[in-house]
């Protein structure tokens, strides 16, 4: 099949870009999509059309959605071709390839009458270059404000956290196991802002990566895809700002004044600004130093008693429990609740087949199909007594 567009040029030009921005020479790019060189220059020239299998292949060659050259104003085509960590390297895999199917499909389902409508508007506008520090205040306190009124009860800090930006922002928060050393990332993009964070990691650290990646979406950035393999600056503005930011939101300068003068610096002093606060041991340290409560010896000293040594000296039983279950807890997977909610709509109406659907959930399509098509039941009345049976027949079978 060709593809049928109203200007083969506009394509030609899109992928002569793409290539270049890759790096790519155009006689190394026909061999490597399985054309010749004379069919590869007269598709950039715009003298010959593309067809579909083309374009995947051609796609796949250049790191990018096939609708990020049909379609050069949407955000897959502000996607990067490469995608970069802080320090600068290139960051490649399955996570940046699974946030750029959710892209894809968040295309096709805007196309289809259903986009998504993160609430974004009222955001204040921050510099997080010149005044960066004052700015990440700015915001965070604008975030904190904005969160402040819910009546949900939550088994800890984290969940609350992931469940607000979900049900006040209307931006969507992944959370899977990647085999990779990614602690997070964002779309930072308004058509489509998505945080993920790897699954498995300490429920305390994940809070800072949380708050951190929400802090990229929140002041959107040059870079419409953030990986953060580290929360490590490296004189990364835009990580030093989301750093500020976090630990701002999380651990507001006012709150840990408060609970010094209350509780005083001792173990079980930093041990219960652990728990209020939901994070680790490090990211109290971090705070405290930027806060210059303790100079740069104090954080060191602090970081070599580290963990183990501050739970030696905690004297309160139950705080001791609790702060161990805030070490080796760690979050499990979520999936982006509003773009599946979208999905499912998509499917109902026929915007999109079940195979999309079952992609983002990580299920076989055929059984999802069967699960979809048994729900139909849940609108009948499935009650029907059954008196000739036993109690005992009632309880076999295994309930989890």
């Amino acid at each position: 099949m060709v593809i049928a567009v109203s200007d083969e040029g506009d394509i030609g030009r899109r992928i002569r870009e793409l290539r270049e921005t890759a790096g790519l020479a155009a006689q190394d790019a026909a061999a490597s999509a399985g054309l010749s060189p004379s069919s590869w220059s007269r598709i950039e020239s715009g003298d010959r059309a593309v067809k579909s299998s083309e374009l995947a292949r051609i796609a796949d060659l250049l790191g990018v959605s096939p609708l990020a050259i049909l379609e050069p104003d949407s955000l897959l085509a502000r996607l990067p071709i490469a995608a970069r960590s802080p320090d600068g390297t290139a960051v490649s895999g399955t996570v940046v390839e699974r946030l750029t199917a959710l892209a894809e499909l968040d295309d096709v389902l805007t196309d289809g009458g259903l986009p998504g409508e993160a609430n974004l508007e009222d955001v204040p506008d921050v510099d997080q270059v010149g005044a960066w520090l004052s700015s990440s205040d700015l915001l965070a306190a604008w975030a904190r404000e904005r969160f402040a009124p819910n009546q949900h009860e939550f088994a800890g800090p984290f969940h609350r956290l992931a469940f607000l930006i979900e049900a006040i922002l209307n931006v969507d928060v992944l959370i899977e196991a990647h085999d990779s050393p990614l602690l997070g990332a964002a779309i930072t993009d308004r058509a489509f802002p998505l945080i993920f964070l790897n699954a498995g990691q300490p429920t305390a650290r994940a809070m800072f990566t949380l708050a951190h990646e929400l802090g990229h979406v929140l002041a959107g950035t040059l870079d419409p895809l953030i990986v953060d393999t580290t929360l490590t600056a490296h004189g990364n503005p835009q990580e030093r700002f989301a750093n500020a930011f976090a630990a701002s939101f999380l651990m507001p300068e006012q709150d840990v004044h408060d609970h010094i003068d209350k509780y005083g610096r001792g173990a079980d002093s930093l041990a219960q600004m652990m728990l209020d606060f939901g994070v680790s041991f490090q990211s109290l340290v971090y705070r405290l130093h930027s806060l210059r409560i303790v100079n740069a010896q104090g954080r060191d000293r602090l970081h070599e008693v580290g963990w183990s040594g501050l739970f030696s000296r905690i004297d309160d039983p139950l705080r001791r429990e609790e702060v161990a279950e805030l070490r080796y807890q760690t979050i499990s997977g979520a999936p982006p609740m509003i773009l599946l909610w979208r999905a499912i709509n998509g499917y109902r109406q026929g915007i999109i087949s079940v195979r999309p659907l079952a992609g983002l959930v990580h299920q076989d399509p055929d059984e999802l199909l069967a699960e979809l098509n048994a729900a139909s039941e849940l609108d009948e009345d499935y009650s029907t007594a059954d008196a000739a049976t036993s109690d005992e027949s009632h309880y076999e079978g295994s309930p989890i």
